[in-house]
Formats: structure tokens, C-alpha cells, sequence
């Protein structure tokens, strides 16, 4: 997205983000594009409203984020070439983010995943299980079930599902349903109780799982009542749970932005992202406002906090 800058001002996307300003970008690059974020939110151009200014600062925090962190082999391997944001309940960033779109972290293409708020999900869950239940139960032959990528569950008979046409072979035959099990399909035999259940079960809960797949996930405000919940779910699954309200930080979030003389800085936990299974760098710690560690401010400790970035 291209913007117009004032002469007296300072452009706050990443220098990262663009194509580079030679070698002196490249080398100190990482270090001035946090510094570049730390700016008033009114450095923009005047036309864009304050919630806009301070959510695309945001924004450009969380895409810097991903590249002072350093999560888990497992999962950075899960997802392939992708690292995902997750953005939780009511959205305040609209079309803030736009500049996360088409980025890279080295090789990995930056995706974002909206989800409806925490109570919706469950309430979601309840619906989907129940209709899941009663149409399975309707059926007579084995099916292929799965979440299209509409969001909305698909069932089809696995005789004329594509991948199974033509296989009459029983050991083939089974070595591709094991295969289509992997990619996220399921099969589902009506005269099996305990078949029904487990299908029902994963499918309802599909986008539980795709919040523990993300790698980065930011907590809305409006999930105030939920906020425990949602941390408690993805707590031990490698996921750097950002927010901007105070309460969500005490709840656990790892990461939590504040404003400050108009500046949009940034809190770290670094006893929730232990749990994670993150290691946040050395270069991030530094830059943070405060730095929490089992409920003490370390952020006056530098030793200390290099001590916990190795």
C-alpha cells in the first residue's frame, strides 16, 4: 500500500517490509525497524483517523515480532511455508493490517486468520456437533468429511469421493484413506459409535485446533470475558499471544501494547512465553517498555534480561 509522506515525517512501515536501503539497512535493518514502530502515531498523514494510526503502528510490530522470536522446530515444520496471525473476536484493526499482506519471514509467506469471538466459537462447536450427529446418524455408507475451505463441513460418500475412485485394491485402498487422514480428511462408518463421535469431535472442533495453529495470535479487547480461556487453550502450543489491554497481560497474554505520551510501546512476559516454548531474543527484550519475569519487573535488571534472551 503506497502512502504520501509529509516532508516532516517519518515513514513507520518497516524498512523490511520494502526492498531495502543497501548495505547499512541490511545490516542494522532488524534493530531501526523496531525503533522505527516506537514512533507517535500521529506521524501519519492527518487523513487517517487515531484508531487507524495506532493500529497499523500495531501491525507493523506484530510482522517485526515474528522475527525476534524463535518458536519451536515442530512448529514452524507443522505448517509448512507458513507462519500465521491470528486475529481474535472484533476486529479494531479493519484494513490496518493491509500492509501484513504478500510479507515473508524468510521463507515463510505471513498468512492472517480471522476468528469470530471465543463465546461464537463455542456456541459453534454445539451447533455443528448437533448437526453433525444427526446427519451421520442418516447415513448408510462411509463418508468423507472434512472442512472445506469455505469453513463449511462437507460430507461425501467415500465411493465417489475423487481420490478413492478406481481403488479397489483393499491394501491400497487403505494406504490412501491413511494418506487422506494426514491432510485433514475423515472417514466416518454410520455403524460405528465410537467412529461417529471422534469425527464429530474434530470436525466441530476444527477451529479450536486453528487457533493452536497459529504462531502469533492477537487477543480482540471485546474477548474480555474469555480472555482466560483463550490463553488457557493455546498456552503450551508455541502461540505468542499479543494484546493491548492491561487486564489480558495480568491474564497471561505474552505480549501487550501500550500507549505511551502517544506512542505505542509493548510489554513481555517472559514467564508466559517460557510456557509457550518461545525463546524471545535479546534484541526484542531491549526494546520492550517493561519486562515481566514470575511477577517481578526486570526490565531495570539487564543482565538478567540478556540472561533469560540467550
Amino acid at each position: 500500500m503506497t502512502q504520501e509522506r509529509h516532508a516532516n515525517t517519518v515513514d513507520t512501515q518497516p524498512w523490511l517490509m520494502h526492498g531495502g536501503a543497501g548495505r547499512i539497512s541490511r545490516l542494522l535493518g532488524p534493530i531501526l525497524v523496531l525503533l522505527s514502530c516506537l514512533l507517535v502515531a500521529d506521524a501519519y498523514p492527518e487523513f487517517k483517523s487515531t484508531q487507524y494510526k495506532e493500529y497499523e503502528v500495531k501491525a507493523a510490530f506484530m510482522y517485526n515480532f515474528l522475527k525476534f522470536v524463535d518458536w519451536p522446530a515442530e512448529k514452524m515444520a507443522s505448517d509448512g511455508n507458513q507462519i500465521i496471525i491470528g486475529i481474535i473476536g472484533q476486529d479494531p484493526f479493519g484494513s490496518a493490517a493491509d500492509i501484513l499482506n504478500d510479507k515473508k519471514v524468510e521463507d515463510h509467506e505471513v498468512v492472517i486468520k480471522h476468528f469470530d469471538g471465543f463465546q461464537q466459537l463455542k456456541e459453534a462447536i454445539e451447533k455443528d456437533k448437533t448437526e453433525l450427529t444427526n446427519k451421520i446418524k442418516a447415513l448408510s455408507k462411509s463418508q468423507i468429511i472434512y472442512r472445506g475451505n469455505d469453513g463449511k463441513i462437507v460430507i461425501t460418500p467415500a465411493d465417489e469421493f475423487d481420490e478413492l475412485k478406481g481403488i479397489t485394491d483393499t491394501s491400497a485402498r487403505e494406504k490412501k484413506i491413511e494418506e487422506l487422514k494426514k491432510r485433514g480428511f475423515l472417514l466416518a462408518d454410520p455403524s460405528k459409535a465410537g467412529d461417529i463421535k471422534t469425527i464429530i469431535d474434530t470436525i466441530a472442533n476444527g477451529q479450536m485446533e486453528n487457533l493452536k495453529r497459529c504462531h502469533l495470535l492477537f487477543i480482540c479487547p471485546s474477548e474480555k470475558k474469555t480472555v482466560n480461556e483463550i490463553i488457557d487453550l493455546v498456552k503450551d502450543q508455541g502461540v505468542l499471544t499479543v494484546s493491548d489491554t492491561r487486564e489480558f497481560f495480568d491474564a497471561g497474554s505474552i505480549v501487550n501494547f501500550v500507549i505511551e505520551d502517544n506512542k505505542v510501546r509493548f510489554d513481555i512476559n517472559l514467564t508466559a512465553s517460557e510456557k509457550a516454548g518461545l525463546k524471545i531474543r535479546s534484541q526484542l527484550l531491549r526494546l520492550a517498555k517493561r519486562v515481566v519475569k514470575d511477577g517481578a519487573d526486570v526490565t531495570s535488571h539487564n543482565n538478567a534480561v540478556q540472561q533469560e534472551a540467550k
